[in-house]
């Protein structure tokens, strides 16, 4: 959506924010009928929009059509629009390519960062991947793993660790935390058991 692009005009938007322009530019068009299709716009701006829309106020008339009026000069002002991801332009391009070119970019798509989030990846990871190459690295960076995994699998993954720096089993080991692997240490300070 170009909603970020309307431009502050006198008249009755100037004191209106982008973000309540587009509040109204939604309003109105689920007004009339249309439903923009939002769930393209990042979560975050989905957010702040329904948040905007919570807080908005009555709009007169002459408002409503001011804004109606820049979103639809901004729409025609744009030249050209480009698809968002390797996915949508290897449909763009669907007759054009090459079955081996597109066969190739659909490979490419899930491993070049153009499509999905990286942490989806590695939550899709078996718990016996990730343990070694957590408990191989700082336990900063495995805390940060593990934040962003889904609670389930980081359960798993830190039940696993917890059990391999123990002797493979998961209740406390009675070595001195100092004996410990530093995956362990970071445990037994973080989460004492007496």
């Amino acid at each position: 959506m170009m909603l970020d692009s309307l431009p502050s005009l006198d008249g009755p938007t100037a004191s209106l924010s982008r973000r309540e322009k587009a509040a109204i530019v939604v309003r109105l068009l689920l007004t009339k009928g249309s439903v923009p299709f939002l769930a393209s716009l990042p979560e975050h701006k989905q957010t702040e929009l329904a948040v905007q829309l919570a807080r908005m106020a009555p709009v007169d008339q002459d408002t409503v059509a001011a804004v109606a009026a820049e979103f639809a000069d901004a729409i025609e002002r744009i030249g050209l629009s480009f698809p968002a991801g390797l996915e949508n332009a290897i449909g763009l391009l669907d007759g054009v390519l090459s079955e081996g070119a597109t066969s190739r970019l659909r490979q490419m798509a899930p491993s070049s960062g153009y499509r999905g989030n990286p942490w989806d990846d590695i939550d899709k990871a078996e718990a016996d991947r990730l343990v070694p190459f957590l408990e191989s690295e700082a336990v900063e960076v495995a805390a940060v793993v593990l934040s962003k995994l889904k609670v389930g699998k980081a359960a798993e993954v830190w039940a696993s660790c917890r059990a391999n720096a123990r002797g493979a089993s998961p209740m406390r080991s009675a070595r001195p935390a100092a004996s410990l692997p530093r995956w362990s240490t970071a445990s037994a300070v973080l989460w004492p058991t007496s």
